[in-house]
């Protein structure tokens, strides 16, 4: 009996600490978001426990928003986890068909690798190395293979959208 009753104490110890504790976590988060260092600035908060599926803070947190420098912290931080350190990206240029007397007698394929660093200075070198199999004309169609991309090119709610 006495064993249910400390558990009954430490149970209810527990549940008070925690409410206690997310009563000063929110007024903590709100007075910092309500500085005045905030003014001109547009802040938008949701903190969320996956842990307990339940909501922690929120503030304004339906508001539409350009995603923070912050979150290239993170999407860095998943490249790095989930890519390594030595991940390359590639955009490759295959063809089809036969090459004679300087024209590409079939289709030229560009396929990107999502390489979020590719210029148009890139583009001219593979434009340089189709020339440089001394091709000057293609008898065909040149594609651009995007394939490795997500067909959802920006999400709902979105300012572009």
């Amino acid at each position: 009996m006495a064993q249910k009753i400390l558990s009954a104490v430490i149970l209810f110890t527990l549940v008070l600490y925690t409410q206690t504790t997310q009563k000063n976590i929110t007024l903590k988060l709100d007075s910092l978001t309500s500085a005045s260092f905030f003014d001109t600035a547009a802040i938008s908060v949701d903190i969320f426990d996956l842990t307990a599926n339940r909501k922690l803070y929120q503030k304004n947190n339906t508001m539409l928003m350009h995603p923070a420098s912050n979150m290239k912290i993170l999407t860095s931080a998943a490249g790095l986890l989930f890519l390594g350190q030595d991940f390359s990206f590639e955009t490759s240029l295959y063809y089809d068909g036969f090459i004679s007397d300087s024209t590409l007698f079939g289709n030229l394929f560009f396929v990107g690798g999502c390489d979020p660093d590719f210029t148009s200075a890139d583009l001219q070198v593979l434009v340089s190395s189709v020339k440089n199999l001394g091709v000057n004309h293609v008898e065909g169609n040149i594609y651009g293979d995007v394939s490795m991309l997500d067909s959802l090119f920006w999400g709902n709610g979105w300012m572009w959208d």
